[in-house]
């Protein structure tokens, strides 16, 4: 991780701009940082993925997103998300496109493990089942930005950002507990080893807590 990076993969960018782009992502206008930790063939291992977390602490943003993950789990990798966890920082990550089993960091405890689902909010056949799932987002055939353009992608990797993106959204509503919001206000679809929730709504949970917050003021 360092300060001025450069994308020369393009997955980064991708994933960017689900979170915030203009016209693909879920929040547009969110202030984002980036944290390069994989190489140019999209490789890496615990000690970049860690020094990404710890620069992001020090950064102290509300959320970050991991769209990347290990069938391994890192001693080292658990003690800095929990380091971020502890620092109040909620984490959503890849559930993983092994199709079933547990990734890393999205397997730990107190991470938002993020489920992909087709255009009909259908388990995509590639996501991770597992007991660790917390919710689903779009995650095939995802069209965002590129560096020079725009792709589609496939991949727990697009669903994560999406859902980091809602709940964005429901942070700026001033909301607090963002997992328990996020999971609360989601379509169930079925299986939670599939889906978890279910679906990530923007629509529901923006809408739900901005209901709430005007009922409470309406009766100050």
């Amino acid at each position: 991780a360092r300060d001025g990076c450069v994308d020369d993969n393009g997955h980064g960018t991708h994933v960017a701009g689900l979170v915030a782009g203009d016209s693909v992502g879920a929040a547009p206008g969110a202030a984002l940082y980036a944290a390069k930790v994989l190489d140019a063939n999209g490789s890496g291992n615990e000690a970049t993925v860690g020094l990404g977390i710890d620069w992001a602490i020090d950064r102290l943003p509300t959320l970050i997103n991991m769209s990347l993950g290990s069938p391994q789990p890192s001693p080292m990798e658990e003690a800095l998300v929990q380091a971020a966890l502890e620092a109040g920082i909620t984490i959503c990550a890849a559930a993983g496109n092994e199709g079933r089993g547990k990734s890393y960091p999205a397997a730990y405890a107190g991470v938002i493990s993020v489920a992909a689902v087709d255009h009909h909010n259908e388990h995509a056949y590639f996501s991770n089942i597992d007991p660790t799932v917390d919710v689903s987002a779009p995650g095939v055939d995802i069209m965002s930005c590129v560096p020079g353009g725009y792709a589609k992608l496939s991949g727990t990797s697009m669903a994560s950002p999406l859902a980091c993106g809602v709940t964005a959204l429901i942070a700026a509503t001033g909301c607090s507990g963002l997992e328990s919001a996020l999971e609360s206000t989601s379509q169930e679809l079925g299986v939670h080893e599939k889906y978890g929730a279910g679906l990530v709504r923007a629509d529901i949970g923006v809408g739900a807590l901005v209901h709430k917050i005007f009922n409470h003021k309406m009766q100050e």
